[in-house]
């Protein structure tokens, strides 16, 4: 038995209406050009040219945004941002879940403040020194707030005023050895040095309130509910304040993994939390404080979050009795509690980029990571996921090192400003005397591809804000408009205007386009921000080629060489088979043997005429107009 074949037969012709009209093909017809298999002779008249043309179709765009203006009202398809308070982390302008929450994002930042809803303006610096300290807290001493700093090389500690960190003082912690951890209760500081916790009063005096503890893994210190706790490796440990160099710290719990390692002791809303782990695996617990019979005691170390697998947890802030902040491997989390006290951490932030350490000020909460700070506003939620408000406050915080690790925060508020105080792996000291704007700041809009990914030309590009003339600064504002072909269009402003607008011709079409604001400012303070920009784009129109043939569809007629061929019904025959090509629409293969090339068309229009009556002998027929648009 044959198989079935795939292989088409010789003739381009499909099965007609007419058995003599097959037996003329077989003959050796000639034709001029072969439509879905018909053959036509070509034949122009002055009526009727041979037309070789190129048509363009112009979408219309139909306006279905929240914001009025954005679409169709006018001549021009428009994308604009007046507000970036919902900060970071958007890819694209248009596929936002919420797009009254999208309109008030970008895709990335650094050193821009962007919280103040309707502007854009520049953060304040931070500062490096190389100083060789491991820890940062503040504490209070005779009313004057204080950064202390723990060395990372030796035992000593170090309290300067805030925020010039003028008057320092040094104070040692025994004879020898590597300061571990510190921590503070507001007053007071706690150090972990050489196998021994030493407490700092107001006065900077050291004794040392515990001992006989030996310090054999990862050290951590933490002042919750009014607790000194103490963590060495998988050990907690309880240390009495007002203890003595004889004092030994009381064993509360020992995790059941040699392996654990705790890293964090934070104080939550109704408990003390721990956060921990070992290889893949890493929890949140909680100790519970209870009171019974004028006696308070804690419980055992519960777990509340255990992280997903791979995703180490390294450090948690609480923010009033109903947030958290969650330093991760991965990232950033934020969290809240369930009615019966149970946290439950949200979707990750800044995703992709290890975090370490926390502080907060209000409601913005600072978190250290790789060589930059995050900044999280927990007063603005952009998702039902539990994502919050983020942007980078400042990367490349060490230059020389873009391994760097920024292990401790802390924030000073001064003249309603927040300045930035932390310590990074390789002892470096961040610093931030004031809050001078030295630093540009660099915003970049989430990509807009106007709801469409056909191809789209940028014509003007619109930027309002505050720029003035700023002594020293060349160009307090710089905008690049990018393609997503590679494209870049960069436009610096002198200053002196509150609003600019560019032109974009010399962009080339592209699906999708973002700008990058660049700000600058002298560091006196001339207020350079940005309120709002706006790009006007049009679609580029798709152009594509049409075919206007003038053929002969005649019972009979001559070919070049001068033949008579046809029968009664040859011109029916073709036009029945034309005419049911155009009502089903295919895509037809044309073979055009004028160039000896095909190609594939839709029939756009299948006209006959005939200007004789088809009682006059031979003359049965006519003309058809036919147009194809080649696809």
């Amino acid at each position: 038995m044959t198989e079935p074949s795939n292989v088409l037969p010789d003739t381009l012709l499909p099965i007609l209406l007419s058995g003599q009209y097959q037996q003329m093909v077989q003959s050796g017809l000639e034709y001029d050009f072969l439509v879905g298999g018909v053959p036509f002779r070509v034949h122009p008249e002055e009526d009727m040219p041979y037309l070789r043309d190129l048509q363009e179709d112009q979408k219309e765009q139909f306006d279905n945004s929240s914001e009025a203006g954005e679409q169709s009202f006018g001549y021009w398809w428009l994308r604009s941002q007046a507000s970036f308070h919902a900060g970071a982390g958007q890819l694209y302008l248009d596929s936002a879940t919420d797009p009254d929450i999208g309109r008030l994002r970008f895709e990335s930042s650094t050193h821009a403040y962007p919280w103040s809803p309707g502007k854009v303006t520049i953060a304040g610096t931070l500062g490096l020194s190389a100083l060789s300290r491991k820890r940062v807290e503040q504490v209070t001493w005779s009313g004057v707030q204080k950064l202390a700093t723990m060395s990372g090389v030796d035992h000593r500690v170090y309290v300067a005023d805030l925020p010039a960190l003028g008057g320092s003082t040094t104070i040692a912690l025994g004879a020898t050895g590597t300061c571990q951890d510190m921590t503070s209760d507001g007053a007071n500081l706690y150090v972990a040095v050489n196998d021994r916790v030493y407490k700092i009063d107001t006065a900077g005096v050291a004794a040392q309130i515990c001992s006989a503890v030996t310090f054999s893994g990862t050290v951590t210190l933490g002042y919750a509910k009014q607790r000194l706790i103490l963590t060495i490796a998988n050990k907690v440990y309880v240390v009495d304040t007002a203890g003595t160099s004889g004092t030994a710290p009381v064993l509360h719990y020992t995790h059941p993994s040699a392996n654990w390692n705790y890293t964090c002791v934070a104080e939550g809303p109704v408990a003390i939390y721990l956060v921990g782990a070992a290889g893949p695996k890493s929890e949140v617990q909680s100790i519970a404080v209870t009171e019974s019979g004028g006696t308070v005691t804690l419980g055992a170390p519960l777990v509340q979050l255990k992280m997903p697998t791979g995703e180490t947890a390294r450090a948690i802030m609480f923010y009033t009795n109903s947030l958290f902040v969650l330093a991760s491997s991965n990232g950033i989390r934020a969290g809240m509690f369930t009615p019966y006290g149970q946290p439950q951490y949200g979707a990750l932030m800044a995703q992709g980029y290890p975090t370490t350490s926390i502080a907060a000020s209000g409601s913005l909460v600072y978190v250290g990571g790789v060589n930059r700070v995050f900044w999280v506003d927990l007063g603005t939620p952009v998702d039902g996921a539990g994502r919050y408000a983020w942007a980078t406050y400042s990367d490349n915080v060490n230059p020389a090192d873009a391994t760097d690790v920024v292990l401790d925060l802390t924030v000073y508020q001064a003249g309603g400003q927040d300045l930035v105080f932390g310590a990074l792996n390789t002892g470096n000291v961040i610093t931030q005397a004031t809050y001078a704007p030295t630093t540009p700041a660099v915003l970049t809009t989430s990509w807009m591809r106007y709801g469409t990914v056909e191809p789209k030309r940028a014509a003007y590009i619109r930027v309002e804000g505050n720029f003035p003339v700023v002594p020293g600064v060349t160009n307090p504002l710089l905008v690049e408009v990018e393609t997503d072909t590679g494209e870049t269009a960069s436009f610096p402003a002198e200053g002196g205007q509150s609003a600019y607008e560019f032109g974009l011709f010399g962009l080339g079409p592209a699906q999708a386009f973002r700008v990058r604001f660049t700000l600058r400012d002298g560091g006196s303070g001339n207020d350079v921000h940005l309120r709002s920009w706006q790009i006007k784009a049009l679609p580029v129109p798709q152009r594509y080629r049409e075919l206007v043939l003038p053929l002969d569809c005649y019972d009979r007629e001559t070919d070049k060489r001068g033949r008579q061929h046809g029968y009664d019904g040859f011109c029916a025959d073709r036009l029945a088979e034309l005419e049911t090509l155009a009502e089903s629409n295919p895509v037809v293969t044309v073979f055009d043997k004028l160039r000896d090339q095909s190609f594939q068309a839709i029939i756009r229009r299948c006209q006959f005429r005939q200007v004789h009556s088809p009682t006059v002998k031979d003359r049965v027929g006519g003309k058809i107009n036919l147009i194809l648009k080649l696809v």
